[in-house]
C-alpha cells in the first residue's frame, strides 16, 4: 500500500489547532493511555516522541536481525553454527521485552489520535500502515522462532525470514519518517544562515539508514515546499536555508540592488577625485562597470541553462524563481558585484582605452577567474594545514 503523498504539517500549525481542542477535554484518560487533561503544547510533541521511541525500537529488531542474516550467511559450517545460535540467543533475548513495549507504544499512538482529532486527521493513515508493518514483522518473528524450536532453523528459513521482517521495518522506520523528519528539518534549518546548506544524508542517516528511504523522503519535500524552510536539492542531497518571510526574500533583491549601485557611485567618485589617472572620466568608467556587469549576468544565465538542460530540477535556478534564485544566493551574488567592480578598476589599469566589447568579455570571464583563484587558494590551504592536495 502506497503512503499518502502529502509531508506532515508542522508540529507548530498542529499545536495552534490542537489548542482548541484541548481546552475542551476533561480528565480521565482512553484506552491507549493517552491523558484527556493533557495540555495542548504537549499534544503534538508527545505524540511525535512516541513515534521516534517506535522508530528506535524498530531499529533495534533490526540490528538484531542484521546480525542473525549475517551470520547465516559465513561460509565456513563451523563459524555459522556459533554465530547463528549467538544471534539466536541475542535475539531470542530481547525478543519478548522489545516487542511488549513496541505494542504498547503502538497503543499509544492510537489512544492519542482518538483523543485528539486533529492527530487523527493528520495521520491516521500513517499510523494504521505503521501497525500493518508491525504486525507482518510479528508474523515472520514468530514463524522465525517456530522453526528454530521445531530445528528447521536452517539457513535458508533464517535469510527467509529476516529478509522479509527488514523490509517491513524498514518501511516502519520510513512511515515514521515522514511524519517526523521535516520538523526536525526545519529545527537544523532554524540554526543556519540564508543561502546555508543542509547536508540530509549526513544529518538524517541514523534516522533514516536506507540512502533510498532519504531520497524519497527528499522528493516528498521538495513536492511540498510551504512546509519546509529551504530549497530542495535532491541530487546533490542538500536543502538550502531561506527565509521564511516574503519580505525578507523581497530584500535581497533590495540588497544586491543597492550594493551594485553603492560600488558604482564609489568608482565614480574616484574617477571625479582624480585619485587614479588610470581610471579615465567618470562616464567611461560607468559604461565599462556597467558591460562588466552585463558579461557576467550573461555568464550566469548561460550556466543556469546549462544546469537546467542537464535536468537538475532540485536547484534553484533563474529561469524558475528569480526571488529565490537571488535570495538563497545573496552572499555569493553580493561577492560577484564586488568582483564586478574590482574587475573594472582592473582593466581600466591594463587598457585605459578598452571598448565596451572588452568589458563584456572581462564580465564573461570574471566567474571563471575567480573560482580558479578560489580553487588555487583552497589547495594551498590544504597545504599549510598538512593535507593532502589533488594532482
Amino acid at each position: 500500500m502506497e503512503i499518502r503523498s502529502a509531508i506532515a504539517p508542522r508540529p507548530g500549525r498542529l499545536t495552534v489547532v490542537a489548542k482548541g481542542q484541548a481546552k475542551g477535554t476533561s480528565g480521565g484518560s482512553d484506552g491507549g493511555g493517552a491523558p484527556s487533561s493533557a495540555s495542548h503544547d504537549d499534544i503534538v510533541p508527545r505524540f511525535l516522541g512516541y513515534l521516534l521511541e517506535v522508530r528506535a525500537l524498530a531499529q533495534a529488531i533490526k540490528e538484531s536481525i542484521d546480525r542473525l542474516r549475517q551470520a547465516a550467511s559465513l561460509s565456513d559450517p563451523g563459524a555459522r553454527e556459533r554465530e547463528l545460535s549467538l544471534a539466536l540467543a541475542e535475539r531470542a533475548a530481547i525478543a519478548i521485552r522489545t516487542r511488549e513495549r513496541m505494542s504498547k507504544r503502538l497503543a499509544l499512538l492510537c489512544g492519542w489520535m482518538q483523543e485528539h482529532g486533529v492527530l487523527h486527521q493528520w495521520c491516521a493513515d500513517q499510523v494504521i500502515n505503521i501497525e500493518i508493518a508491525w504486525e507482518r514483522v510479528e508474523f515472520h518473528l514468530d514463524r522465525l522462532r517456530a522453526a528454530v524450536e521445531g530445528g528447521k532453523g536452517g539457513d535458508s528459513v533464517v535469510l527467509t525470514a529476516t529478509d522479509e521482517i527488514e523490509v517491513y521495518l524498514q518501511r516502519m522506520i520510513f512511515l515514521i519518517g515522514v511524519l517526523t523528519i521535516p520538523g526536525r528539518v526545519n529545527e537544523h534549518l532554524g540554526q543556519l544562515r540564508i543561502g546555508q546548506a543542509l547536508d540530509f544524508h549526513r544529518d538524517f542517516a541514523d534516522e533514516l539508514p536506507a540512502r533510498e528511504d532519504r531520497r524519497r523522503l527528499l522528493e516528498m519535500m521538495r513536492s511540498h515546499p510551504a512546509e519546509i524552510d529551504g530549497v530542495v536539492d535532491v541530487e546533490r542531497g542538500v536543502i538550502h536555508k531561506t527565509a521564511t518571510s516574503r519580505r525578507r526574500q523581497v530584500f535581497s533583491i533590495v540588497l544586491q540592488l543597492l550594493t551594485w549601485t553603492v560600488l558604482g557611485a564609489g568608482l565614480a567618485a574616484l574617477a571625479h577625485l582624480g585619485v587614479w589617472s588610470e581610471l579615465g572620466q567618470g562616464a567611461i568608467l560607468l559604461e565599462r562597470y556597467l558591460f562588466v556587469t552585463l558579461g557576467s549576468v550573461l555568464h550566469l544565465a548561460l550556466a543556469t541553462l546549462k544546469q537546467r538542460r542537464a535536468s537538475r530540477g532540485g536547484e534553484v535556478h533563474a529561469l524558475d524563481d528569480l526571488l529565490l534564485f537571488v535570495h538563497v544566493r545573496e552572499v555569493a551574488i553580493a561577492w560577484t558585484i564586488f568582483a564586478v567592480s574590482v574587475g573594472t578598476v582592473g582593466l581600466s589599469f591594463v587598457s585605459p582605452e578598452a571598448s565596451p566589447e572588452a568589458a563584456l568579455i572581462v564580465g564573461f570571464s570574471l566567474d571563471s577567474f575567480v573560482d580558479i583563484f578560489l580553487m588555487r587558494l583552497d589547495g594551498a590551504a590544504g597545504l599549510s594545514g598538512g593535507g593532502i592536495a589533488g594532482p
